[in-house]
């Protein structure tokens, strides 16, 4: 559906622009790029929310496997130290259109419906408490 596509859209830019926009703590900074395939992410320290969608948005279907993946930041110290000491964390993200208005829902997380803007709010947040549990997991204060 082109209205998936277009909302797909002004996800990644509303979560790109919190990372110009959005203040942490301890000096902390987010940092909107890209993985070595391409794919958009949010970093933060060694962690990252990597968005994984379909090249071509099926048009017939809602069912277009839309992901936020929270992972290890490509290049980060651990990356590739073979101990991962926190797991990936999945957000399959959902499209609806209930009465006209589009919204997103997470069934991974709850079963609350979110705007784009209110995503990518919980999409940033959900990225600042992964990257505490990840520095947690190697012994560091975040």
């Amino acid at each position: 559906m082109v209205e998936i596509k277009m909302e797909y859209e002004r996800l990644k830019n509303s979560v790109s622009q919190l990372a110009i926009e959005k203040k942490l703590p301890n000096g902390l900074m987010f940092e909107w790029g890209q993985t070595n395939s391409g794919r958009p992410m949010l970093a933060l320290g060694n962690v990252a929310a990597v968005f994984e969608a379909p090249v071509v948005f099926n048009i017939l279907s809602q069912d277009n496997h839309i992901r936020i993946r929270f992972t290890r930041k490509f290049g980060s110290e651990q990356e590739n130290d073979g101990k991962s000491r926190l797991e990936e964390a999945f957000w399959n993200l959902k499209p609806l259109i209930p009465n006209g208005a589009f919204v997103w829902t997470v069934p991974d997380k709850n079963s609350k419906q979110y705007s784009t803007e209110a995503l990518a709010e919980e999409i940033a947040n959900q990225l600042v408490h992964y990257h505490v549990a990840y520095e947690g997991a190697y012994g560091r204060v975040a």
